[in-house]
């Protein structure tokens, strides 16, 4: 009997061993199951950390596609801009071309029909003057139907004031008939030269007008003329005797 007990309970520690040997595998391979899915979990969050910065990064392509794309259509827009003021310009300097030919045709003609005549030529004064008044009209636009609009005198008033401007420093005109930003003077000769231009332009507008008044704009012009002719004189002599 005791033997019969003994056999069993060596039959059961074997059987606990084996048993045992069994959990410890299961808790092995537990535990190699909980490194791997602690290792997906890691992966797994990496990946929506990737997820969201590509995310992001696609929100800031689009945002910067778009920013492309209105900055190709306002480039569009300048370069048909351009085109157009180009085409503009081409077509002004083919009017003033087709001008300098109908009054050289003129010049030639009175020549032919006056020949006692003798007409003087442009003095350095001027042409200064020609080329102030096309610079206005070119880069500033104060075309032939800008300068028609001041009706009240104010292109009179302008020229004088610059023809009354020592220099650079010549303060604000109480007679100055624009906004203060318009008003800029330089060196005596510049504000002579802008002065005449201006006379020019109302002289020009005047006779676009009625021909009534434009002998006191022309005096005024021919004044004008005379003092830059003067400047230029003087400046001449002193450079001579320097």
């Amino acid at each position: 009997m005791r033997q019969k007990y003994l056999n069993k309970l060596t039959s059961l520690a074997i059987d606990f061993g084996t048993q045992r040997q069994a959990a410890e595998v299961a808790l092995r391979e537990v535990s190699a199951l909980t490194r791997q899915l602690s290792k997906a979990e890691t992966e797994l969050t990496a990946r929506r950390k990737a997820r969201g910065f590509l995310e992001n990064t696609l929100v800031s392509l689009r945002a910067e596609i778009k920013s492309l794309e209105a900055l190709i259509t306002n480039g569009k827009k300048d370069n048909q801009r351009l085109r157009d003021n180009a085409c503009s310009a081409r077509d002004e300097t083919r009017e003033m071309a087709a001008l300098s030919h109908r009054y050289r045709d003129e010049l030639d003609k009175f020549r032919q029909g006056s020949p006692g005549v003798t007409v003087r030529p442009a003095t350095k004064a001027k042409l200064a003057v020609l080329a102030e008044r096309s610079r206005q009209v070119a880069d500033k636009g104060w075309t032939p139907e800008h300068d028609d609009s001041h009706t009240n005198g104010e292109l009179a008033e302008a020229a004088f004031c610059y023809l009354l401007a020592g220099s650079s420093e010549c303060p604000l005109p109480r007679a100055w008939p624009w906004e203060s930003k318009f008003w800029r003077p330089k060196d005596r000769r510049t504000n002579l030269i802008k002065g005449a231009a201006l006379r020019l332009a109302e002289s020009e507008r005047v006779q676009r007008e009625s021909t009534i008044a434009c002998d006191e704009a022309g005096d005024m012009y021919n004044r004008a003329m005379e003092l830059l002719e003067d400047f230029d004189l003087k400046e001449d002599f002193d450079l001579k005797a320097r």
